[in-house]
């Protein structure tokens, strides 16, 4: 028998180095071989509930047994505050304790708090009196009047300020019973979130049902995430921003989330997304299969199809020339049957954007964009007289400036092939 590698615990419901088939084994496993200096956390196939967000550590390789891998996040438990929960407290009071146990994760809101996905992670510690002893001080001021509430929420993979991690081969089921939670509509939690962190992989997972994002990187360098499934997330599939440099999307498959499928924002930069299948996305909030806009300059988009998404297949956000996307390629990607029919489009929607923009398009160029080449690109609209919605190829806005179109094919279109009101096409 080969002798055991002391580089390697595995984690798994029997015959593992750390029996259990919960959040907290597969946490004890990375912090013991986090303090022999790193490794292989091998998750054997089982489904593991997770109250809790797992906290990855650098030169940690998390590896499950792909679909038979699943971490699947409990049920929320959710309660009114009592009493307001202050800025600097390490206590809430809410309610009821019923349901809260040690180790829980938790997230706050009141109606005044825009929720985003960049509050820090909260651990009940201690529960006794009435009160949620929590392992940090809170950020905000959270007030009971308001509608405030504490819920068991949160970040299921969690990376922040790491180097060499990585996720492979396994499902993150955030669970669909949280959108069952009326206070729930609209948070923005991501199922996976890497942070300020360097020289990650996120390879081979499946991610679903997040209240947010499926994959958050952001402020990060060198991550890459490939070959990953991410679908039914509330808002975007796959989310690249908050200047994360030298990304890479790679053969990833995108599809039927809320808003965008792939989102690209502040500050991308030299990355490549290669590969990609996008579909389906945007239904729920009219949105796009690529979404770029905030200093998202000199990046590849390549063999990527992109179809079937609600608004636009890739869309140009509205940015001064200063902030704009520039100088960015999109090289041999297939674009077609974008679009959705305007008796479809929410009444919000349709009384908030201009009317331009409610027609969809396979290349929507919006704002002071510059510099941006579309090269041997398949641009199409294939689906029956009456239900193509997809009007246009390209449109270009006013204030668009030098876009060069090579070698594109373009067919099937009910309108104009190219709408150009910049008057500055190539």
């Amino acid at each position: 028998m080969p002798a055991k590698k002391i580089n390697e615990i595995t984690v798994g419901p029997k015959n593992a180095d750390i029996t259990g088939s919960d959040g907290r084994a597969i946490q004890l496993a990375i912090d013991a071989l986090s303090v022999r200096g790193g490794g292989t956390v091998r998750i054997l196939p089982g489904k593991y509930a997770v109250n809790n967000s797992i906290f990855l550590k650098s030169n940690i390789r998390l590896a499950g047994s792909g679909k038979k891998t699943i971490l699947k996040k409990t049920v929320p438990v959710l309660s009114r505050l009592k009493v307001d929960a202050d800025y600097g407290q390490k206590e809430i009071t809410p309610e009821s304790t019923r349901g809260f146990s040690e180790g829980m994760g938790l997230f706050l809101k009141d109606n005044s708090i825009v929720t985003n996905m960049v509050r820090l992670p909260l651990t009940v510690t201690k529960i006794a009196g009435g009160k949620l002893y929590i392992d940090n001080f809170l950020a905000n001021d959270f007030c009971a009047e308001n509608g405030g509430f504490v819920v068991t929420y949160f970040w299921l993979l969690y990376a922040e300020a790491l180097e060499n991690t990585s996720v492979e081969d396994l499902v993150v089921d955030m669970g669909e019973e949280a959108k069952e939670f009326e206070e729930l509509k609209g948070l923005r939690i991501a199922a996976v979130y890497f942070t300020k962190s360097k020289n990650c992989l996120i390879k081979n997972i499946k991610v679903v049902h997040s209240l947010g994002d499926g994959i958050c990187v952001s402020t990060c360098e060198h991550i890459t995430v490939e070959k990953c499934e991410t679908a039914y997330n509330t808002m975007y599939g796959i989310h690249f921003g908050g200047h994360s440099p030298w990304s890479q999307g790679l053969g990833n498959i995108i599809h039927h989330n809320y808003s965008d499928g792939l989102y690209i924002c502040w500050g991308v930069r030299e990355s490549v997304m290669s590969g990609n299948k996008i579909f389906f996305n945007g239904v729920e909030q009219y949105r796009n299969g690529i979404s770029i806009g905030h200093k998202d300059t000199d990046n590849v988009f390549e063999n990527n199809h992109i179809y079937g998404n609600a608004k636009h297949g890739v869309a140009f956000r509205h940015k001064t020339e200063a902030n704009g996307a520039h100088r960015n390629i999109f090289r041999n990607n297939l674009i077609e049957n974008n679009g959705t029919p305007e008796e479809k489009i929410p009444q919000e929607f349709l009384a908030a954007l201009p009317r331009r923009e409610l027609i969809s398009c396979g290349v929507y160029i919006n704002g002071s964009t510059h510099d941006l080449v579309f090269e041997n690109n398949i641009i199409r609209e294939t689906r029956k007289k009456g239900k193509k919605y997809q009007r246009n190829a390209f449109y270009l806005a006013p204030g668009v400036a030098r876009v060069t179109l090579v070698k594109n094919r373009i067919s099937g279109h009910p309108d104009a092939a190219i709408v150009d009101d910049s008057g500055k096409t190539k």
